[in-house]
This record gives structure tokens, sequence and C-alpha cells, in this order.
């Protein structure tokens, strides 16, 4: 069925075949995202290959060029026989994204890639850089994950740095300030966690994980009228575990006043047996 034949230089592929090819790889590792195979993070080339051959029948007449270096040329990772896209997680260790929307899915998948691959010590390209800031300002999913990876990753610290000095505008310097807030309170350095969280919650006052991490902050200093405040402004109902724990603490001092004193509504009576 097959036959080997030297390959002259100068053999040109046929662009449709090449785009037929590309398309098919992209839907194939879109679908795999989508799915999160616990198996295999992405999809299989053949499964790409017979795809394509489907829709072209004569994708094969002619030589083409190495599958693997074609995909990785369209910004697309191969590993192990498995196509996927920018920044998949084909050792499983990053936080999971299950039910996440379509948009929210490739809003992550390209923050990982570009982080996957930056390196701190020749990162040049700000608009690069300031284009990942831009998926994270809206909030959401793809921001919260990259703060779970953040306490598991160790070489993302350094990188996120370099992507918080890329900040130029409001929104992202507030998501720049909230995740070095997040590097500092995870290296135990409290204040300036607290100050790079004023930044964030003043370019962005409604960011859900700046609120959080707020309140959490607040509650530790034994302000539990701030810190409920805070849960409030993130969404959390009175009901919720979060706010229950502060209520004991948010009920009214007791009274400076002595038992046998004037009541100080007024009424004449004494304290104990008025108000």
């Amino acid at each position: 069925v097959l036959s080997l034949t030297r390959l002259e230089p100068g053999a040109t592929p046929d662009p449709d075949c090449l785009t037929v090819l590309v398309e098919c790889a992209y839907a194939a590792a879109e679908a795999a995202a989508l799915e999160e195979q616990e198996d295999r993070p992405g999809a299989l080339l053949e499964d790409v290959v017979l795809q394509a051959l489907i829709m072209k029948p004569g994708l094969l007449a002619e030589p083409m060029p190495p599958l693997q270096v074609l995909l990785m040329l369209m910004d697309l990772e191969v590993h192990r026989g498995l196509v996927g896209l920018p920044g998949t997680d084909w050792d499983g260790t990053s936080a999971s994204t299950e039910g996440l929307s379509p948009a929210d899915l490739h809003r992550t998948t390209a923050v990982r890639a570009v982080l996957a691959v930056l390196d701190p010590s020749e990162a040049t390209d700000l608009d690069l850089l300031r284009t990942t800031l831009d998926l994270l300002s809206p909030g959401g999913p793809p921001l919260d994950l990259l703060t779970d990876d953040l306490t598991s990753d160790r070489k993302l610290p350094d990188r996120v740095r370099v992507l918080a000095a890329a900040a130029e505008t409001p929104q992202p310097q507030g998501v720049a300030a909230y995740l070095l807030a997040v590097l500092a309170e995870h290296d135990g350095q409290v204040q300036e966690a607290q100050a790079q969280l004023d930044t964030a919650l003043e370019a962005l006052p409604e960011l859900p994980g700046a609120l959080l991490m707020a309140a959490a902050l607040a509650a530790d200093r034994g302000e539990a009228r701030a810190a409920d405040e805070f849960y409030r402004r993130a969404g959390q109902d009175k009901d919720s575990p979060l706010r229950q724990v502060l209520a004991a603490f948010l009920l009214p001092a007791p009274s400076p006043v002595g038992r046998n004193k004037p009541c100080p509504c007024g009424s004449g009576r004494k304290h104990k047996v008025c108000c």
C-alpha cells in the first residue's frame, strides 16, 4: 500500500492539503479540550489524518511535510502522538477546567501557553504580555485558575512578575496587583499583600478573587465588620459558611451603662429594668 520514494528538492506541498490538515487538527484539539478526557488531554494524530483524508481523499497523493512540525508551526502542541491547544495540561497537574465555557477555555489555554514559554530573562515582547493581561482583565475562571496554579507551579512566580510589569492601563494593572498580592501572601508578606490588594481593588472594585482575599486578611486581623462587607461584595450571601463564621463577631458590643444608672433611651427608668 505504501511506497518509499526519494523526495526531490524544491517540492512544494499543495496549500489546500495543508489547510485541511491544520483545520482538522484545530477542530480535534478544541473538541479534546472541551471533553477533558482524563486518559488523554489531546486528540490522536491518526484521527486528525483520517478526518483530513475523508475531507480530501487525495491528501497524501503528494509528499507532505512532517505533521508534528507543521502543527507546531501553526501554534498547536504535539505530545506523544496527541495534538492539543496551546497550554494543554499534558501532565494533569494544573487546576481542572471542567465546566468552562468555550470562551473561558480558550482564554485559559492562551494564558497558560504564554506563561509556559515565557523566559523571564528575555521577556521583550510587551505586546504579547499586554494581550495576555487583557485576557485576564475581565476576571473569571482564567484568572482564578492562574492563581491556583501559582501555589503549585514553581516556575510561575517569576513569569507572573514579568507579566505584571507589562501592565499599563488601569484594568491590567488591577489584575497584575492582584496576582502580586497572591504571590506576596503565599510568601508570608502580609503587609505587601494588603498593599497590592488595595491597588487591585482601586482599579477593579468588584474583582471577586481580590474581594475574597481582602475579606480573609481582614478576618485574620480581627476586623469582622470589614471582612463581612468584603464577602458581601464578593457575592457571598448571609447564609454562606464564610459569613456565618463572622456573624458572632458582628453583635453589638456590651453597653457601658451600669445596671442601676438611668437608661440611655431617656425613659427615666433604671437601665436594668429598661433597655
